[in-house]
Order: C-alpha cells, then sequence, then structure tokens
C-alpha cells in the first residue's frame, strides 16, 4: 500500500473552488407539497436519483407535469392516505389491515399514530428514502442526519458531487424548525452565505441565508439529512462504474485536502489519500454498491489490483507538481403545512429509539 502512495505523493489537483462560487443542481425536480413537507422534500431527491441511475424508483418518468400521479404514489401512496390521514388514524380490523408500506411517507412514518396529519420525525427523514430505494430493488441506499453545525460543509461537499439533500427549517422565522425543504444549491459569497431550494409550495428556486433557526431569521436551518440511494464506492463521477476515469479524478486530487465525493474523497474527511485509494481499488471494476462502510478504513486491495492501478496512474501522466496550497438530532416534528405559508410549527420533542429503523 505505502509504495502505491509513493507512486502517487507527487499528484497535484486543480485549486480548490474559489470562495464565493455559486453553485445549483440544475435537472433537480421541484414538486409541489402532497400530504406532508417531509415526504415531498424527500420524494425531489428520489425523483431526482430517479433520473440519475436508479430509474426503476417512479414508473414512468420523474416529471410532475407529465407523470404525476406516478409521483404521488411515490411520496404518498392511496394506501397511506386511506391508513393515516386524516389524524387519528383508521381502525384497522383483521378483516381489513393497515396496508403495506409502499411509499417515502409510509417508510418515514408520516401521520402516524400520534403525528397529526403531514406531520414527520426530523431522524426518520432518511428512512423515507432508505427504505422506499430498497423496495423499489436497490439494496444499498445510506443516509445519515446531522445538526447545523455540520451542514455547510455537507451541503457544499452534496452540491458539488451532483447530490440534493433535505434541510429541516425555520419556515415562519418564530425561531423553531417546522418545515422540510430540498436544497439543491449553495452561494458561497464570504459573510453573505446562502443556500438555495424547493420549498414544496411552488416550483420556484427560493434562496434564503445559511443560518441556524432564530427569532426572526427566515428559514434558518436546525439540520441536514443526507439521502444516498446506493452510489458506489469509488465511483467519483457517478456513471455507475468504478474506473480508470475515476481513477484518473482520485490521482489529481491525492493527498489534497477541501475536497468532495466528485475528488476522490469516499470517506468523507475532507482528504483524499490511501484509504480512499483503497476503496477504489477494492471496487475497481464493480458496477454494483461495494460493502465499505463510509469513514471505515478499506480492507487492503489485491495486489494485482493495486499494481494495476498504480500502473495505470502512472500512465495517464497525472504525476504534477502540487498545487499550493456533530451529533444526532433529537427526533422532532415538521407540520402539515397544508396551504402556502401555513405550515404549522409542532413544538413537541420526541425522542425515539436511538437511529432504529422504523
Amino acid at each position: 500500500m505505502r509504495s502505491v502512495v509513493s507512486v502517487l505523493v507527487c499528484l497535484a489537483s486543480a485549486v480548490a473552488a474559489a470562495r464565493g462560487e455559486v453553485r445549483v443542481i440544475a435537472d433537480a425536480p421541484s414538486y409541489i407539497w402532497y400530504y406532508g413537507c417531509g415526504p415531498t422534500s424527500v420524494g425531489m431527491i428520489v425523483g431526482y436519483w430517479d433520473a440519475h441511475g436508479f430509474d426503476g424508483l417512479i414508473p414512468g418518468s420523474n416529471d410532475w407535469d407529465t407523470n404525476q400521479q406516478a409521483v404521488k404514489d411515490m411520496i404518498a401512496s392511496p394506501g397511506h392516505i386511506r391508513d393515516y390521514w386524516p389524524y387519528p388514524d383508521r381502525e384497522a380490523t383483521p378483516e381489513d389491515p393497515y396496508h403495506a408500506d409502499d411509499c417515502v411517507a409510509d417508510f418515514m412514518r408520516a401521520s402516524r399514530g400520534s403525528l397529526p396529519s403531514g406531520a414527520s420525525y426530523e431522524n426518520l427523514q432518511y428512512f423515507g428514502m432508505t427504505l422506499y430505494v430498497e423496495l423499489r430493488g436497490y439494496p444499498n441506499a445510506t443516509g445519515s442526519c446531522m445538526y447545523f453545525g455540520g451542514v455547510w460543509d455537507t451541503l457544499v461537499k452534496q452540491i458539488d458531487a451532483g447530490r440534493p439533500m433535505e434541510l429541516y427549517v425555520d419556515s415562519n422565522s418564530d425561531g423553531s424548525a417546522d418545515h422540510f425543504v430540498a436544497a439543491i444549491g449553495y452561494d458561497a459569497t464570504p459573510g453573505d452565505e446562502k443556500y438555495a431550494c424547493y420549498n414544496t409550495y411552488d416550483h420556484q428556486v427560493h434562496w434564503y441565508p445559511f443560518a441556524r433557526t432564530a427569532s426572526g431569521q427566515p428559514y434558518g436551518i436546525r439540520s441536514g439529512t443526507i439521502l444516498d440511494p446506493g452510489v458506489i464506492l469509488g465511483d467519483a463521477d457517478l456513471d455507475g462504474t468504478v474506473s480508470y476515469l475515476d481513477l484518473g479524478i482520485l490521482a489529481t486530487n491525492y493527498n489534497q485536502t477541501g475536497r468532495a465525493w466528485a475528488d476522490g474523497d469516499f470517506t468523507w474527511n475532507g482528504v483524499v489519500n490511501y484509504k480512499d485509494l483503497g476503496i477504489l481499488a477494492t471496487n475497481y471494476a464493480s458496477t454494483t454498491g461495494g460493502q465499505i462502510q463510509l469513514g471505515q478504513p478499506p480492507p487492503l486491495p489485491e495486489p494485482g489490483t493495486m499494481a494495476l492501478l498504480a500502473a495505470g496512474a502512472v500512465l495517464l501522466g497525472l504525476c504534477r507538481q502540487p498545487s499550493h496550497a456533530r451529533g444526532r438530532p433529537a427526533a422532532r416534528l415538521a407540520g402539515p403545512g397544508h396551504a402556502r405559508g401555513t405550515c404549522l410549527a409542532w413544538r413537541a420533542c420526541i425522542r425515539l429509539a436511538p437511529w432504529r429503523r422504523p
């Protein structure tokens, strides 16, 4: 392993993206509120991945205008609406039991039990996607939730890698989060950072100051959720295969900091190093999800594979002078928001069994 690192140690990278850069994911779909802001926001992310290598997530296209019923059924199915809407849930019987979970709203437990209609838990959002994606035949989906302190760096990395994420925000500026949105961009202007999102009320891209929740702060952020349908570890360019193209990306950024997935940082620690090279080597030529967990040291690749990758890096001619170069949130509720601007803030802070599948 160390010998391979010595071959690559002189590889350089482009200078990190200039501060003040504005990036937006142009082809992220926009959906209008449908039986909950959480299900709708996660539904937009599911819709995005349906058009980016996971086309079995929605029958037909991901377009709201031309395939609206299929999109709505993905967000909240007829069974979900019949069983859990409106509050309280209908009473199931042996002859007429609850339907089997089959939509995003089901898997995040939206509107169920003591939850008001349309409400959903902050720390179960990613289950809405991971379990739905698994149901649709993609078993490698992952997700995680973080408090505000870790959101900006994660947002930038996600958007740079072409991945929308979900934010839990304060829609009425009263200092308490109550609404979920799909974040699709950022503006890194120093001292005036902003995020772009679809807020579930219309099809416009909305820009809000990047700030934590506070009284008088419009759309302040409490937490963020990453949703990954099962991208192959090592697939930097997200083309579905770990190949020499990904090796070239990693080699160009080797030993550099401030990097993201699209630069070859597969452990999300901001650095491209031997761990990322090991992940790429382990999954080289893979077209299905790798088994290494993010943030864990990868097993040592076979010597033959490492030699092949080292030789590939040399042949690519990428050796140049180097350039100079937080905790789990408690479960909270987002209110139903039946109409624009009326997303209610449910103040109860309900703690669940920590990070257990619903």
